[in-house]
């Protein structure tokens, strides 16, 4: 299983638990567990209330070790109020997941508002002034990769956002910092008289953008989608 499917199996399960009520943490490290795992590590640990549930979550038809999963229940149920359970998730779960962002026309709006500002930005006296609709589609590509992620983002402010998207790892350091930074420009660019950006700022977003969806078009599309 690749890496994005790994996120997205783990991250589908995580919010049906969440969606039950439970508290939800991905990749629990050890100090969460009054007990030694030994050199186990839980997908998911879900709390709610007394009951503490340890999830591990395989796509289906792959291969474990049933031994050791027998050994690791049976050592987990020694501990009152603690579970561990083993979950599949099947390849058309994960094509419907997808299937309702790809299918979408997020993406397509995403790349036809790009295209009618790099068509404005032809003239090198509009492009500063098309940074604020540019950022615009940047935020728009980065929320859909982060659905893509399996990763909530309704309301978010745009600096909540980027924290979270630093925070999850949808973002690097430097990509995070420069989002900021971007911010602000696009910000005093909205708000004031002043015309703060440059054409370096104007080059380095639309980079953002197009790495933003380069990840995207990473992301396999389902059978029948456009």
């Amino acid at each position: 299983m690749n890496i994005f499917n790994t996120a997205r199996t783990q991250r589908l399960i995580a919010k049906r638990y969440e969606e039950q009520g439970y508290v939800v943490t991905l990749d629990p490290p050890s100090s969460e567990f009054p007990f030694s795992l030994g050199s186990y590590r839980p997908d998911i640990l879900a709390k709610k209330g007394d009951e503490k549930i340890i999830v591990d979550v395989k796509m289906a038809g792959t291969r474990g070790d049933a031994e050791a999963y027998l050994r690791l229940d049976q050592e987990i149920q020694r501990h009152p109020g603690w579970r561990f359970l083993f979950v599949s998730v099947t390849e058309e779960e994960l094509q419907e997941q997808i299937s309702s962002i790809t299918g979408s026309p997020n993406l397509k709006r995403i790349q036809e508002q790009l295209a009618k500002i790099d068509k404005l930005a032809e003239k090198e006296e509009l492009a500063g002034m098309l940074l604020p609709q540019l950022w615009t589609v940047y935020l728009s590509a980065l929320r859909l990769l982060a659905l893509y992620d399996g990763l909530p983002t309704e309301q978010y402010s745009d600096l909540s956002f980027l924290n979270q998207a630093y925070s999850t790892g949808l973002l690097s350091f430097d990509e995070y910092e420069s989002a900021r930074r971007l911010m602000k420009i696009r910000n005093r660019a909205v708000y004031s008289l002043d015309s703060p950006e440059t054409p370096t700022d104007w080059e380095l977003l639309r980079e953002m953008v197009d790495t933003v969806l380069e990840r995207i078009s990473d992301y396999p599309v389902p059978t029948g989608a456009s």
